[in-house]
């Protein structure tokens, strides 16, 4: 029986396509872009590896690339061009500017191997096991490279590489939600709940000892969503409204009064809260206000079309970005390259209303990575786009079938 074959009769519920090579490579890809960034060999091995192998399905079955996914293409290939013609009108030529631009066309070759994928094998839940996967990678990371006598220092492991840094945190938030949605928000539940709980635990704590807040901020906001969208009727709602309010003071007094949370992520949050009422804030706090500040006076000069790709970075001393998604893009980009980059996410906010109700994880996932762009860059990142590629299969899927059920593994369930 030819892949066709197979692929075929697995989509009418009767056979699972077993594991094979394209299997392997996409969740390999996902794997090592989300949790081996750093080790560049590693990850863009594996990357040029499924761009090759993925481009040869693509070439014997074209009618998969369509619709959707022409659509993404579309806007993908707009934001590229936009943001390669952004020299044409810089300021001056700067010496990132055409690194950044093929980091997009890179990463956003990765989304689309995620979705050509999930089209293709309707299999979301390997794609989303290999994320949970690379959570555990960083776990297993963090626990080699981190020693126990620094947790809970009051530092942010900046002597410990890639556990400075905000994408660990974020990575284990993200395989903590979607394995909570897995458990108890989907029709077709995963049975086997105490291992998937275990690692939700372990994502959390180790995400917390790192002193992300945005970790906190993915984890509490998808969990929300969650909740009040799985709520049957008025009276439900109200308990989970209730039950959040709950939580949130639970976990706010955990923080504040327990030695190893509050010198993680307390003490953080404490000058938070301190910042927005007019006191003291943290150094991070304060430099991020800088950054968007200045990043903002930089749109005011260009307002339009921007000072040209990564042009921020050459406004600053210390020759870095603006720590914040949302003005980096309209100092770089303009007004114009900001509507084009978010008009993608206007969409998918769209399409995932109207599927809330039954499809909660496509909407969830997207208003958090709206909300994690206020603290970091993302428009290049491969963490960014391997959402951005679960998010569109998801609501792909979804719209093939019109069941919730498009959100587990169609191989095994028979369609609507």
């Amino acid at each position: 029986m030819n892949d066709a074959t197979v692929n075929s009769t697995s989509r009418r519920g009767i056979v699972s396509k077993p594991f094979g090579l394209l299997d392997m490579v996409v969740c390999l890809l996902i794997v090592t872009s989300v949790s081996l960034y750093d080790v560049k060999l590693v990850f863009l091995g594996a990357q040029a590896l499924a761009f090759a192998i993925v481009g040869l399905h693509v070439i014997a079955n074209p009618n998969i690339v369509r619709g959707v996914i022409i659509g993404y293409l579309l806007w993908l290939g707009t934001f590229v061009f936009y943001g390669a013609m952004s020299l044409l009108w810089a300021d001056s030529v700067n010496a990132t500017a055409g690194t950044v631009t093929l980091s997009v066309v890179q990463v956003g070759l990765v989304a689309f191997c995620i979705m050509f994928y999930g089209v293709y094998t309707r299999h979301l839940d390997r794609i989303l096991y290999a994320f949970v996967g690379a959570a555990l990678v960083f776990c297993v990371r963090f626990f080699i490279t981190v020693p126990v006598s620094a947790w809970g220092q009051a530092e942010r492991f900046e002597d410990f590489g890639i556990f400075g840094a905000n994408v660990p945190a974020m990575v284990m938030a993200y395989g903590s939600v979607i394995l909570l949605w897995m458990c108890f928000f989907r029709e077709n539940k995963i049975k086997r709940k105490v291992p998937a709980l275990l690692c939700v635990f372990l994502f959390m704590m180790i995400s917390i000892l790192m002193g992300t807040r945005k970790s906190l901020l993915i984890f509490g906001v998808c969990l929300m969503l969650f909740l009040l969208g799985s709520a049957k009727n008025p009276i439900k709602l109200a308990g989970r409204v209730f039950l959040i309010i709950g939580a949130v003071v639970v976990a706010y007094l955990l923080l504040m009064n327990v030695p190893i949370l509050y010198n993680s992520i307390g003490y953080r949050i404490e000058s938070l809260f301190s910042f927005f009422e007019g006191g003291e804030a943290d150094a991070s706090t304060v430099s991020r206000t800088h950054h968007i500040e200045s990043a903002l006076q930089l749109f005011r000069q260009h307002p339009i079309l921007g000072a040209g790709q990564d042009g921020y970075r050459y406004t600053t001393a210390i020759l870095t970005y603006s720590h914040n998604n949302y003005v980096e893009l309209l100092a770089n980009l303009g007004a114009l390259g900001f509507a084009v980059y978010y008009a993608v996410y206007i969409w998918l906010i769209s399409a995932g209303c109207r599927i809330f109700k039954n499809n909660m994880l496509p909407l969830s996932l997207t208003i958090s990575v709206l909300i994690s762009d206020i603290g970091v860059v993302s428009y290049c990142t491969e963490l960014s786009y391997v959402l951005l590629g679960i998010i569109f299969v998801g609501l792909i899927l979804a719209k093939q079938t019109g069941s919730s059920r498009a959100l587990g593994d169609l191989s095994v369930v028979a369609d609507s």
